[in-house]
């Protein structure tokens, strides 16, 4: 697995991509020191190799909102609307309650909000703007 996320973290798409064909299990996947690319994370999202070993969205999320860091802002932004495009739904209430507490730019904010296929429900965006 370790040889997975150093590749995810490389950016280095062929070798995911020889890994995923090897049968390592993205859902196993816990953490990431640095965040994936988008073209990384549709091969997470959409295993070419074997569907049953795709990881599942609200688990992406999961590893990809806890980066507040500045240095992966843009690359949060781009995965949130990937995600979004996929079909995830951040009304989830672990989803919830991990966006209350996080320190999210107002750009990811209002992707969340006014994203046109699914929003979160306008009365968490009172307490996230409390904190």
């Amino acid at each position: 697995m370790q040889s997975l996320i150093k590749a995810i973290e490389s950016n280095a798409i062929t070798e995911v991509k020889d890994i995923l064909a090897a049968g390592a299990d993205p859902r196993k996947i816990d953490y990431f020191s640095n965040l994936p690319s988008v073209e990384i994370a549709k091969l997470l999202i959409h295993n070419p190799i074997n569907q049953n070993k795709s990881i599942e969205l609200n688990k992406f999320a999961l590893l990809v909102l806890p980066k507040p860091d500045l240095q992966y802002e843009n690359q949060q932004y781009q995965l949130i609307k990937l995600l979004l495009a996929e079909g995830w739904d951040p009304n989830n209430p672990i989803i919830l309650a991990r966006l209350i507490h996080l320190n999210l730019n107002q750009q990811i904010i209002d992707l969340l909000f006014t994203n046109n296929n699914i929003k979160v429900n306008p009365n968490y965006l009172v307490q996230i703007e409390r904190l």
